[in-house]
């Protein structure tokens, strides 16, 4: 990966993916810390800035060789064929799961459990994501929500990834294949509201 320090110069390529305020803002010529663009692919979900790191991690299948090893149900480097909401058959790589989701957030709880030291930077950009999540208002604003939001606009697919400190720590994941962003975030609060009741009741509060 390098050192955090490292600087990238923006060259003004082709940005693979749905959104970049890095290739909407700025010319070609920019530079930028290797952190900085580490904060900006988990607080604004910024392709670019994570085309930049994948590419210093020596790409998705070196990722891959990794997380893999954490959770594989889904092989995101291979095609997966599915039905999508609208009742369409899809075809293609760069497919995960729920489930897999969920056991590399767990590790990454767990890891900075264990070694808070490595893993504080992301847990900090995680906390101060730029994009709301549609948890917060079902487990108060008091409660934090560590999380990372995904949208895709050509697949419709749209998916919020979090480890929320409740009453009980917590990873919940919310994946919604719908015809809009706005109608995702209100699944997404409506699922969410119905795990906080949950783990309020349980817990007697």
């Amino acid at each position: 990966f390098g050192s955090p320090n490292y600087v990238i110069t923006y060259d003004g390529s082709y940005v693979p993916g749905n959104s970049s305020g890095i290739a909407g803002v700025y010319p070609p010529g920019k530079m930028f810390y290797l952190r900085t663009l580490a904060n900006l692919a988990i607080t604004e979900n910024d392709d670019y800035a994570l085309s930049v790191i994948l590419e210093r991690t020596n790409g998705i299948d070196t990722v891959w060789s990794y997380i893999s090893g954490i959770s594989g149900y889904t092989n995101y480097t291979e095609n997966s064929t599915y039905t999508d909401y609208s009742g369409t058959l899809m075809s293609g790589p760069g497919r995960t799961s729920c489930y897999d989701m969920a056991a590399y957030a767990a590790a990454l709880y767990y890891g900075y459990i264990t070694e808070p030291e490595t893993y504080q930077p992301l847990i900090n950009d995680l906390y101060y994501s730029n994009i709301r999540s549609p948890f917060t208002t079902s487990f108060g604003e008091d409660v934090p929500v560590l999380h990372v939001s995904g949208r895709n606009e050509t697949f419709h697919a749209y998916t919020d990834i979090a480890i929320i400190d409740a009453s009980e720590p917590i990873v919940l994941i919310v994946y919604s294949e719908c015809s809009s962003f706005d109608r995702a975030q209100t699944i997404q609060a409506d699922i969410s509201g119905y795990v906080a009741g949950y783990l309020n009741a349980c817990h007697g509060l």
